[in-house]
């Protein structure tokens, strides 16, 4: 439901295959940690208020207000814990990324494999912390809510691109090219810009029929499993990992800025 396998397998693949480039024993460590974060407020938040029916006798003559309006409250407040473990986990899965694999191709003067995989997520963290977007799902007012799946990729018809002038004016354009090969590029705006290449796309869910909650429950659930089966893997290296690495040590490699 919320696509955050690539997280938990990229991490795998990395210090399965790169740990020796490792110079801060700690992060697979953290890295495990936020893992269990996420699993654990993942099954909560799916489980907790989202599938109720709004006949909870809980849920009645609330200070808060209708039924919805305290079910979709505390809906939200769920959502908002479980897209605060997810981001932790994409900053730090991002580092361990940086501090590996990319270690290891730069050392083989790879350098654009060495920056593919941990570059990827950059644009999601930009849409977090700088456009409002949130992995996970927010309950509306109008009886509907948004399921926004972890995603680095986009889909968008031709190319875009921004340029800067000498006078620090920016302008963003968009190429598309017609059925007879034909291209013609568009001015656009800043906005159409961030829309055209957003990565985390929700997915609008009409709750006249509230039995679609049971559904996502479930979808959240299953998802779960596969993630907490991702988790032991990653346990069993970061495990064997700790066994031959002192990881309470200091270092002094600096905290790249974009995953801040």
């Amino acid at each position: 439901m919320l696509n955050l396998r690539t997280i938990f397998q990229d991490a795998i693949d990395v210090l399965s295959g790169y740990e020796s480039q490792l110079k801060i024993p700690a992060i697979p460590a953290t890295v495990f940690l936020m893992q269990q974060d996420v699993v654990n407020h993942y099954r909560y938040a799916v489980t907790h208020y989202l599938p109720l029916t709004l006949d909870e006798h809980f849920l009645q003559n609330s200070s808060i207000g209708t039924p919805y309006e305290k079910w979709a409250k505390f809906t939200n407040e769920d959502f908002q814990k479980l897209s605060f473990t997810i981001t932790n986990l994409i900053r730090y899965t991002t580092r361990l990324i940086h501090e590996t694999e990319s270690v290891a191709m730069k050392a083989q003067r790879r350098y654009r494999e060495a920056s593919a995989r941990s570059n990827a997520y950059i644009a999601p963290l930009v849409e977090i912390d700088h456009r409002g977007r949130q992995v996970g799902i927010h309950v509306d007012t109008n009886q509907t809510l948004t399921v926004t799946p972890f995603s680095t990729e986009t889909d968008y018809p031709g190319r875009v691109g921004m340029q800067s002038g000498t006078d620090g004016d920016t302008e963003w354009w968009h190429v598309t090219t017609d059925s007879d090969g034909n291209e013609s590029k568009s001015i656009i705006t800043k906005v159409e810009y961030q829309e055209i290449t957003q990565t985390l796309r929700g997915r609008l869910i009409e709750l006249q029929d509230r039995s679609v909650l049971e559904q996502l429950k479930d979808d959240g659930l299953k998802e779960c499993d596969e993630l907490n089966a991702l988790t032991t893997q990653f346990a069993t290296l970061c495990n064997s990992y700790c066994d031959n690495h002192q990881v309470a040590m200091a270092f002094d490699n600096l905290h790249e800025n974009w995953w801040i």
